[in-house]
């Protein structure tokens, strides 16, 4: 496999640019040293969209600012000072959500942990507004502690979801308004089982506004990081994770990595983790971001043929998922696919139950691709 063919399974529009290696090597090591990335006219929407899309707005905005990255106008410029002022304000309003919920979570003795780029941006990048994240992740001790965070988010004003577009194959997501929300993670990803008790014990702390929260230890943030770009599908292969993994992997020791590879394997996808991580390495040109360890049970087996496929139809990736659930779970997802809500229809495009049956059917057994909307509605996950 060369890095353009690892790109291009992790989005093959930006490896259509003649260049885009190279341009994603700047973006995510600051250290790797090229002629600089010219970017012409007709493509500076389209890869700002992709960056965008990436969590890479940081980035890109440090990349062209310091010459490394190069465009023919100042339209992309112009954007990025768009988007970077509404990723402040919304970085910002994000924390001040976390500082009232956590809060509240202490008061009621709930206890959690701070999960991917909010935790991340502390402990790993150079500066917290470094890492673009779009939403707060917790993940919540036990199904009484889940039960009572659920509880305190509904009194403090948060919505949740429709009961069958949740997240349910890792928690709950509870909005405050159309912008800002926070996910509940009963565990870290879908196939996964839940962390081992023990590892409760393993934090690190950081601190915002006064306020200390508590992180997975930088052994713990690897395995997350990893299996997030190796997982959670649409997003699986969001550059973001990347970044955070590449970053975590600089500084971990050879006891850390042991400790990423233990939980991943604790939570049932080293196997898969390995695999795309040596994707990722391949691209990146930088060996020390593979974690995990290869597997040969029947869950391995399954995903593995769901990852390979190059096309977006997750069928396959979805039988493999569920199986890989624990039994409570995979009942709720089950319900969900044989009986979907009219809301879960209408994000996913179908007109109807049977227009849904019939659509899958075809891109399963027909050839029909999936549509850019299916593919990224997170409610098909379920």
């Amino acid at each position: 496999m060369t890095p353009g063919d690892a790109l291009r399974f992790f989005d093959p529009e930006l490896a259509l640019h003649e260049r885009g290696v190279d341009l994603v090597r700047v973006l995510l090591d600051m250290e790797y040293e090229c002629a600089p990335v010219v970017v012409a006219p007709d493509a500076e929407d389209v890869l700002f969209a992709r960056l965008n899309y990436h969590r890479l707005v940081p980035q890109l905005r440090a990349a062209v600012e310091s010459g490394r990255i190069v465009a023919e106008t100042d339209r992309l410029q112009r954007n990025l000072e768009s988007a970077s002022m509404r990723q402040v304000v919304h970085g910002l309003q994000l924390e001040s959500m976390l500082v009232d919920v956590g809060a509240r979570f202490n008061d009621a003795g709930v206890e959690f942990r701070v999960l991917k780029g909010t935790a991340t941006g502390h402990l790993d990048h150079v500066q917290p507004g470094l890492r673009q994240s779009a939403d707060v992740d917790l993940l919540v001790r036990g199904d009484s502690g889940f039960r009572q965070a659920s509880q305190i988010l509904a009194d403090s004003g948060f919505v949740g979801a429709d009961l069958d577009i949740r997240l349910m194959d890792k928690g709950e997501t509870w909005r405050l308004n159309d912008h800002y929300s926070i996910d509940l993670h009963r565990r870290l990803h879908t196939v996964g089982r839940p962390i081992p008790e023990d590892y409760w014990d393993k934090w690190e702390s950081f601190t915002i506004g006064g306020h200390e929260f508590r992180a997975f230890d930088r052994g713990g943030r690897m395995a997350h990081a990893a299996s997030h770009l190796a997982i959670s599908y649409p997003n699986h292969r969001i550059m973001s994770s990347l970044l955070d993994l590449l970053l975590i992997a600089r500084a971990a020791d050879n006891l850390e990595r042991r400790t990423a590879t233990e939980l991943l394997q604790a939570t049932n996808v080293a196997d898969v983790v390995r695999r795309i991580t040596e994707r990722a390495a391949v691209l990146c040109g930088a060996d020390r971001v593979v974690v995990g360890v290869r597997g040969r049970h029947p869950l391995d087996f399954a995903l593995r043929r769901a990852y390979d496929r190059p096309d977006l139809d997750k069928f396959d990736l979805k039988l493999a998922k569920t199986l890989g659930m624990p039994p409570r779970d995979r009942l709720r997802v089950l319900r969900n696919w044989a009986s979907p809500s009219d809301e879960f229809l209408a994000r996913g495009g179908y007109s109807s139950r049977w227009d849904r049956l019939w659509r899958v059917t075809r891109r399963r057994w027909g050839g029909e691709s999936a549509t850019h909307n299916e593919a990224g509605n997170s409610s098909e996950e379920q």
